[in-house]
This record gives structure tokens, C-alpha cells and sequence, in this order.
């Protein structure tokens, strides 16, 4: 009689601790799993749930332990296997978390729902191909599921077969049309896909049925700013934050969004928001310094870039853009450092070699800055101010005549070409060919003339 009076008393404890368990209150719940134990110290699915109570308090440890415990107790028990997977995945020990998902899908291989976490499971361990396996399986137990179809387009979406991801959500949309989220993230998947008008008639669309969600404004902003709709991309983004007065990304959007229609100083503005609500973002401080650059305000974005490199040191693009303001501010030995480290990552852009040809003549060393200006020319030979740059180098390592032929070839490329001409004339006048020195610089001011013509 005593034994079934603690098993009675377990159960009822067991679901006081449910309820509490269910209305999160953690605390109370620890305290009835911790009665039903002291009752059935076999009671399995106690330890598991008294688990789930110590994850929703943070105490992993604790939670661990009693998962573990409720595993001992009945080893075919699918639901802790499937709770202790899931704190796997919150700690970001994926490995095991599908460990723990596979076994318990052996034991309940019907749960549609598992096939989901399982499939999750692959894709944050980066084995997409094994995830959408595990999804296929799932339309066999369920073929008319609307999550299975969500899930299985999320997952060709990470992999970049935005086409593919499009007809899965077409076909869950088929089931749920009313579903703000499919609408939302078949919107995500046209924006990746490049097709933007399609991305702001779905992020519209998940608008109209969920008007209160920032997201979709959001997105639909960053679509407008792909068509160029500037205005519309703004209007947007702030709508995003009226509901979400602490939406980072929406802000820091909407900053993008008036520095390319030049409005800088809502740009630092809405960027310095963004980075009080996000400060370990690199992105964000990388704009802001390209904003601040815009401005001429070179120190200031210096620090930011600088500040992006401490966050992310492999942000290689800051080199170049930190080089450029090193350059504008006059520290040009910086900027030829900042673009050779930049040239370690991208050999193959002649922007970064005319840029550093030009610091290493504005240091003097001319020979350097002609090998820069050459390689920029074997990467793009119609580059008619590498041409000319490479002139001003031999002219100031006094080879005169290679120089005037720097600049013909850059005329030759670009006949309105100021500089080139008025260059070429220096080295006509100092070879005491002054009749061809001045028609060279009258040629130089042409363009200048041509700005004060009466139409």
C-alpha cells in the first residue's frame, strides 16, 4: 500500500511540475520534480523534465545531469534523447545534438517534428546535403506537412538553390497562404536570388497579413535599396524601428541607406545608433568609417576601420579603405603598408596596385611606383590614368622619353585627358620643344575651357 501511495504521490507531483513547468516558472517546477523523485527515485521522465526546469534557469550542469540520469533510468526513452539534444544545440555542440536526435529517431521514427530538428542539426554542422536527405525521409511520414516543405526550402536556400527553396515554399504556401512567414521568407529567398521586385511584392504580402512585425519592413527596405528606391528603402527601415525602437540592423540599413543618397550626417547618425545597440559589429563601424571618409573626416574613419579590424581582423576590404584615408590625411607610407597588405588577399585587382603605385610616388620611391603602375596595366590595359601615372614616374626618375610615350598612350586611351597632355607638354618643354609643349598645353585646357562655353 505504501508503494502505491508514493506512486501516487510522485505522478501528483510529477503534474504539479508540468503546469509550472509550462507556465516557465522554473523554480516551482524544480521543487515538484524534486518531490516526485524523493517518491519514485525511478521516475525517468522527472529527471528529464526536472532537466528542461534547470536549462530554463541557465544551470546546464545541473540540467546535464539529470538528462543523463533519465537516460540510465530507461535508455529507449525518445524525449530525453530529444531534450538533451536540443541543449546541445543551445551550448553549440552540434555533433552530439545529432547524435542525440538520430537516436531518438529510431525510437519514434514518425515525429515529423524530429526530422526538423534533426535536419537542423546537419546544416549548423554544415552537411546540407545529409539535412535535406533527412527532410526527404520526412515526406514519406508526411507528405502534406507545411514545416516539412519550410524546412526542406530553408535548407536549399543555405545552400544557395534559391530556385529549389522557392518551390518548397510555393508549395507550403499552397497549404497556408495566410502565413506571414512563408510569405516573408520566400520574399528572403527572391532578395538572394537577385529577383527584388518579387522580394517587395512577398515581404508586401507578409505586411499585410502581420503588420506589426519590424522584419519585413526591414527586408522590404533592403529590396527598395537594391532597385535604387531610396526614399522608399528609408521609409521602410524607420517604420522598422517605430515597432522596434532597439532594431540595430534597421538602423544601421537605413545609415547605408543615407550615405548613398549623401545624406552623411544622418548616416553617422543612424550608424553610431546602430553601434550603441550592436558595438561588437564590425560592419557597422566599416560603414561608418567609409561614411566618415565621404565627409573627409579621415581620422575618424581611420578609428572606425581600425576598430573593425580589432572585431574581425580578417575584414580584409578595411585595408583599402584605411589606405585611401591614409593617403587623403597625408600619411602615405601607411597607405602603401594598408595596400600591400590588401594586395595579400587580392592580387588581382589593379585599383589596389594603381593605389599603391601612387603612395610610393607621393614618398618618392618612383621606381616602385612604376612596377605598381605596370602591374595595374598587365591587369587592365585600357587603364589610361596608370598610363599616365606610370609617365610622371619615369619622368621623375629622368627617363624623359619613355615618360612621353606614358602619356601618348594615355591621350591615346582618353583623347580629353588634361593632365596627360599638360604632362607630356613639361617633357616637350624641357627637351626645348616649346611649339609642341604649348599645343600640348592648350589641348590641356580645352576641357576646362569647354566648362564656361555659352549654350
Amino acid at each position: 500500500m505504501k508503494d502505491m501511495k508514493d506512486m501516487n504521490s510522485a505522478e501528483d507531483n510529477y503534474s504539479r511540475g508540468l503546469g509550472h513547468l509550462k507556465n516557465k516558472n522554473n523554480k516551482k517546477a524544480i521543487v515538484e520534480f524534486n518531490r516526485a523523485i524523493a517518491c519514485r527515485p525511478e521516475h525517468a521522465e522527472a529527471y528529464a523534465k526536472r532537466g528542461m526546469a534547470y536549462a530554463g534557469n541557465e544551470n546546464y550542469t545541473q540540467a546535464f545531469s539529470d538528462f543523463n540520469q533519465a537516460l540510465i533510468l530507461n535508455p529507449n526513452y525518445a524525449e530525453g534523447y530529444i531534450s538533451r539534444g536540443s541543449l546541445f544545440m543551445e551550448r553549440k555542440e552540434f555533433e552530439r545534438a545529432v547524435e542525440d536526435y538520430t537516436k531518438a529517431m529510431t525510437l519514434t521514427p514518425n515525429n515529423v517534428g524530429l526530422y526538423v530538428k534533426l535536419s537542423t542539426a546537419y546544416c549548423r554542422v554544415q552537411n546540407y546535403d545529409k539535412a535535406l536527405a533527412i527532410m526527404e525521409s520526412a515526406f514519406k511520414v508526411s507528405p502534406h506537412d507545411e514545416e516539412v516543405y519550410i524546412n526542406y526550402g530553408i535548407i536549399h536556400a543555405m545552400k544557395q538553390n534559391y530556385e529549389e527553396a522557392i518551390g518548397c515554399f510555393n508549395k507550403a504556401m499552397g497549404l497556408n497562404p495566410k502565413s506571414a512567414y512563408i510569405w516573408y521568407i520566400r520574399g528572403f529567398a527572391y532578395y538572394c536570388n537577385d529577383d527584388y521586385k518579387k522580394a517587395v511584392d512577398d515581404f508586401s504580402e507578409s505586411i499585410k497579413l502581420y503588420p506589426s512585425n519590424p522584419d519585413p519592413y526591414n527586408r522590404r527596405g533592403n529590396a527598395y535599396a537594391m532597385i535604387d528606391e531610396l526614399e522608399k528603402a528609408v521609409e521602410d527601415y524607420t517604420k522598422a524601428i517605430r515597432l522596434n525602437p532597439n532594431f540595430a540592423d534597421a538602423y544601421y540599413n537605413r545609415g547605408n541607406a543615407h550615405a548613398r543618397g549623401g545624406n552623411y550626417e544622418r548616416a553617422i547618425l543612424d550608424h553610431t545608433k546602430a553601434i550603441r545597440l550592436s558595438p561588437d559589429s564590425s560592419d557597422i563601424y566599416y560603414n561608418r568609417g567609409n561614411t566618415y571618409s565621404a565627409q573627409g573626416e579621415y581620422g575618424k574613419a581611420v578609428a572606425d576601420f581600425n576598430r573593425t579590424l580589432e572585431l574581425d581582423p580578417e575584414y580584409t576590404g578595411v585595408y583599402y579603405n584605411r589606405g585611401n584615408a591614409y593617403y587623403a590625411q597625408g600619411e602615405y607610407g601607411k597607405a602603401a603598408e594598408d595596400f600591400t597588405r590588401m594586395l595579400s588577399f587580392h592580387t588581382d585587382d589593379p585599383e589596389i596596385y594603381y593605389a599603391r603605385g601612387n603612395a610610393y610616388g607621393r614618398i618618392g620611391d618612383h621606381r616602385a611606383a612604376a612596377e605598381d603602375f605596370t602591374s595595374a596595366i598587365a591587369l587592365n590595359p585600357e587603364y589610361a590614368e596608370a598610363y599616365c601615372k606610370r609617365g610622371v614616374a619615369y619622368f621623375e626618375l629622368g627617363e624623359r622619353e619613355q615618360a612621353a610615350l606614358e602619356f601618348t598612350q594615355a591621350i591615346t586611351l582618353n583623347p580629353d585627358y588634361a593632365e596627360a597632355y599638360s604632362k607630356r607638354g613639361d617633357v616637350y618643354a624641357l627637351n626645348g620643344d616649346y611649339e609642341q609643349a604649348l599645343a600640348d598645353y592648350n589641348q590641356a585646357l580645352l576641357p576646362a575651357a569647354g566648362m564656361f562655353e555659352v549654350s
